[in-house]
């Protein structure tokens, strides 16, 4: 299966039901979210190396987390559950990935603060942006990587991975 292919729909995936489980139904959407903070984790593994980033609209991140935000919050109350929420993302990116026997080890997110925050595509990487709307405001998330020609994105035979909600007994 072709990289772009799959990391597409693995970042769509990870996207729609990572909302999906704060009750938060989203829908792909034309045109660019406004960034103003951005949440980047990077990755490595043998066949691939890259970086996940997330942003969203204050709205989304109160609707998330109501408890935690306060309507008075100015943008750097939301710097940690945005963190938290590519730590989310990217989770679930990694389980995904791991149908195609690829286990990424991750890094710790950092969030940045700026003014038209974008993502520069390199040359030779792997890169794929989605927007998102939700009744509550926009979501972006993209993932940008380089990926080893010779590495062939196959599923594997069996999957014997847990998956999100699976019941697991240790005896």
């Amino acid at each position: 299966m072709d990289a772009n292919q799959v990391l597409t729909e693995c970042i769509t995936n990870a996207a729609t039901e990572l909302l999906g489980f704060y009750d938060i139904t989203a829908e792909r959407a034309p045109g660019p979210v406004d960034v103003k903070l951005l949440a980047v984790i990077g990755f490595a593994s043998p066949p691939m190396s890259g970086a996940v980033g997330v942003c969203c609209d204050a709205a989304v991140m109160r609707a998330i987390w109501p408890n935690v935000i306060p309507m008075s919050a100015n943008e750097d109350a939301f710097a940690e559950p945005l963190g938290e929420l590519g730590n989310q993302l990217i989770g679930r990116i990694k389980s995904q990935l791991s149908q195609y026997s690829v286990d990424i080890q991750l890094s710790v997110p950092m969030v940045l603060k700026g003014q038209d925050l974008g993502l520069v595509r390199g040359v030779g990487r792997v890169t794929d942006v989605i927007q998102l709307q939700t009744t509550h405001g926009q979501v972006g998330a993209w993932i940008s990587c380089t990926v080893d020609p010779a590495f062939g994105f196959e599923k594997s035979e069996q999957d014997q991975l847990a998956h999100e909600g699976d019941f697991v007994a240790f005896f």
